[in-house]
């Protein structure tokens, strides 16, 4: 029984030895990745964050890949990497209101936002080892840059060259930062900090010195929107007055702007030529506030109607019908000019609806067709805003009534029948012209003629 046992040692002793033997032959059993370490956080741009760490140690030298949980939310799966980049707007608190059936959320700045982070990491070694959970609090201060805006109006003087108008749109800022704006000439800067305190939410700055000598070059109008926390964005616009051809892309319907065009002492044979194209069906209202003949083409050069100083209201087509069509592209050609002028230049969309006209500046004459009872509506509005004080009249072809109203919807003035409204005074803001129908659902089709002075 003895040799037995001393037989049963034996193996044993054999068995561990060889166990050992493939351990130092490289078998070695699989140790778990340890915990990561130094976890940080950092605002890249406005709310873009890059969290990094230093890599975790594996004993077996295994490659690793980690998951990373912020606010309890995965942000990444197994990242061969030790950083990762995130938008961490999605953890900006919202308070949730209930209006109707829809729901809104509403979000919450202060000036920037400071925002807590907690950040979670694991480390894999693909074998099945796991590390331990580190975990890190961090703040960040994100800031988000002033929201886009635009020009409303670029007004030259074109008779002496004495001065320059600028308006434009405010912008907002989502982190509830004040917002001051610089305006560049070219690069001479004509106003700084500028802060926009009109109702409208319009800015207006003025450049009065004589820019003649700057004809011959390509003229800037740049604005930079600025926050306090030091977002930014800007807008720019540019005009090159010795260019005979300019090409203003597609117009949105509706559109309108002034464009002006600059006598460049060349003779009677000085030509501007304006190329465009519409994104979709409308009505046109194209006129010169100096003596100069309008010329229409469409793209094959087809004349499509030539005037003195105003191609009438009547609508745009190369044939006997009256709009304008999407994919077309249509040239505007200026001649016979011996002065400086303007183009007032509007594309409308065509009949039944409400329209936005956009803002109108004095002195301004306009006119548009109308259906009332069209497709059902009883009256459609018109509505536009001035930057100044005018005097205006409205006239109206065909059986509508024409009544004017402020944006608090007070009545402002009324007309029954055909006829005019007219007056003096009437103060900057935004205004809806309604036409409505006298007769019911009988459908009337009419002509309205806007002046402004």
């Amino acid at each position: 029984m003895k040799k037995v046992g001393n037989f049963y040692c034996l193996i044993c002793t054999f068995l561990l030895l060889g166990s050992c033997s493939n351990d130092d032959n490289g078998n070695q059993a699989n140790i778990p990745p340890s915990e990561v370490t130094n976890i940080q956080a950092e605002i890249i741009n406005e709310t873009m964050v890059r969290v990094y760490w230093d890599s975790s140690i594996d004993t077996n030298e295994d490659e690793l890949s980690y998951d990373i949980i912020i606010n309890d939310k995965m942000q990444g799966t197994k990242v061969d990497q030790t950083s990762i980049e995130f938008d961490a707007s999605e953890f900006i608190l919202t308070d949730k209101m209930n209006d109707g059936q829809k729901s809104i959320h509403q979000e919450n700045f202060a000036k920037s936002t400071q925002l807590q982070l907690k950040i979670e990491i694991m480390a894999y070694d693909g074998k099945g080892g796991v590390s331990e959970r580190a975990e890190a609090i961090r703040s960040v201060t994100l800031n988000r840059p002033p929201t886009e805006f635009e020009f409303t109006a670029i007004n030259f003087d074109i008779d002496t060259y004495n001065w320059i108008e600028v308006y434009w749109s405010g912008a907002s800022d989502s982190d509830g930062d004040e917002i001051s704006y610089d305006v560049f000439f070219n690069d001479i800067a004509i106003s700084t900090n500028y802060k926009i305190k009109s109702y409208d939410n319009i800015g207006k700055v003025y450049y009065n010195k004589n820019f003649e000598d700057n004809l011959t070059e390509q003229i800037s109008i740049r604005i930079v929107a600025k926050d306090e926390s030091g977002g930014e964005s800007e807008i720019e616009e540019r005009f090159d007055f010795t260019k005979s051809e300019v090409n203003l892309g597609e117009l949105a319907v509706p559109f309108r702007k002034n464009i002006p065009f600059i006598d460049t002492k060349n003779g009677s044979n000085q030509k501007k030529i304006y190329s465009f194209s519409v994104s979709s069906f409308g009505d046109y209202s194209i006129s010169s506030d100096t003596e100069a003949t309008l010329t229409l083409k469409d793209q094959d050069g087809t004349i499509l109607i030539s005037n003195e100083n105003e191609i009438p209201g009547e609508n745009l087509s190369n044939d006997d019908e009256i709009y304008v069509y999407p994919d077309t592209t249509y040239y505007l050609e200026v001649t016979n000019f011996s002065s400086s002028g303007n183009i007032t230049f509007g594309i409308n969309d065509t009949y039944g609806g409400n329209k936005d006209l956009g803002i109108l500046e004095a002195p301004f004459e306009y006119s548009f067709e109308y259906i009332v009872g069209y497709e059902g509506d009883d009256s459609i509005e018109y509505k536009f805003e001035t930057l100044e004080t005018i005097d205006y009249t409205f006239t109206a072809q065909g059986e509508a009534i024409l009544a004017l109203y402020n944006s608090n919807g007070e009545n402002i003035t009324i007309q029954n029948g055909s006829g005019e409204i007219s007056d003096t005074g009437l103060e900057s803001g935004v205004y809806y012209l309604s036409i409505s129908n006298r007769t019911e659902k009988n459908e009337i089709l009419g002509k309205v003629y806007m002046n402004f002075q």
